[in-house]
């Protein structure tokens, strides 16, 4: 009776603050969602808060619904990725204090995201996780509860995106949409397929009176034009692989490595991270939610240690 009336009185969210969505989960419910944009401003670039009037707009009226019952302010653990300075970080914790909260605990988001997808964290062997998010792909290796290595990149599926519009733009002449780019990067894939002669219908605006058409174009150089800003992003996963240590590293080599993040939907990329890392790869049960998911299960931990206080 007393734990409920503490969870009554003091409730408790999960913030995943992200570039493309905010995800608030808490108790048993699903975890609810809203896209990071404020109007026509985005709340955050590259997994942090450039706009933090945008992120409080969009953090409000979650954690309005978290806290239905509205008799006291709800304490939060806040996701931020790994390479977080000292300000970006205290910005996360502003926008969701600001947003309604009554204190905030920041997590790292691969150790939510292990978490979230069922992995034995405190196992004395070694698991890597690798968080493809839109604006970070976020590195960690954890052992025994901690995190003892990460590397994070600010490369994500924003880029893939980007680098899709800027090649129909230059060879063919037509403005995509980031919708219409999205599309395609899902259709398409990361997977370089030598002398491939499929073709894929683009639509866009053309010309200085923004007339819409529709091309027909091959698939291959759509293809070709990701794998720099990919290699970039996996460049941050490999090089966390060479400054480990030996052990760390076998223990790996055992254990795999686990893909979280709407990255790792993207048809190709499981069998382009075990090429790259030459490691067996696999992908969390739900990619997107991990990261909130697992939050929330550190919730109790963190009301039974008092970390707000």
């Amino acid at each position: 009776m007393e734990i409920l009336s503490r969870s009554f009185y003091n409730p408790t969210v999960a913030v995943d603050l992200g570039t493309a969505h905010t995800r608030v989960a808490w108790g048993t419910q699903p975890a609810l969602e809203l896209p990071s944009l404020a109007g026509e401003r985005s709340a955050l670039r590259y997994g942090i808060v450039v706009d933090q009037g945008a992120a409080v707009a969009v953090l409000q009226p979650l954690l309005r619904s978290a806290n239905r019952l509205g008799i006291l302010r709800p304490c939060a653990i806040a996701c931020v990725p790994t390479d977080v300075n000292s300000r970006e970080r205290e910005a996360v914790v502003d926008c969701v204090m600001k947003a309604g909260a009554a204190a905030v605990f920041v997590v790292l988001e691969p150790f939510a995201a292990a978490v979230g997808a069922g992995v034995d964290i405190a196992s004395p062997y070694a698991h890597m996780i690798v968080d493809i998010g839109e604006g970070v792909t976020d590195c960690a290796i954890i052992r025994e509860g901690k995190i003892i290595a990460t590397r994070a990149v600010r490369l994500g599926c924003s880029d893939l995106r980007e680098a899709i519009a800027g090649t129909i733009l230059t060879e063919w002449g037509l403005c995509v949409t980031t919708q219409e780019a999205e599309r395609i990067l899902r259709r398409v894939g990361v997977v370089q397929a030598s002398g491939e002669k499929e073709c894929i219908s683009i639509a866009g605006f053309s010309g200085k009176n923004d007339t819409q058409a529709i091309l027909r174009v091959p698939i291959n150089p759509i293809r070709t034009s990701i794998q720099p800003v990919l290699t970039a992003m996996l460049d941050g996963v490999v090089t966390l692989l060479h400054d480990i240590k030996h052990e760390c590293g076998s223990q790996i080599i055992d254990t795999g490595l686990l893909l979280t993040g709407g990255g790792s939907l993207l048809r190709g990329m499981r069998d382009r991270v075990a090429e790259t890392t030459l490691l067996d790869v696999s992908s969390a049960a739900d990619p997107l939610g991990a990261v909130v998911y697992g939050a929330r299960r550190m919730l109790p931990v963190a009301r039974a240690l008092k970390l707000w206080n």
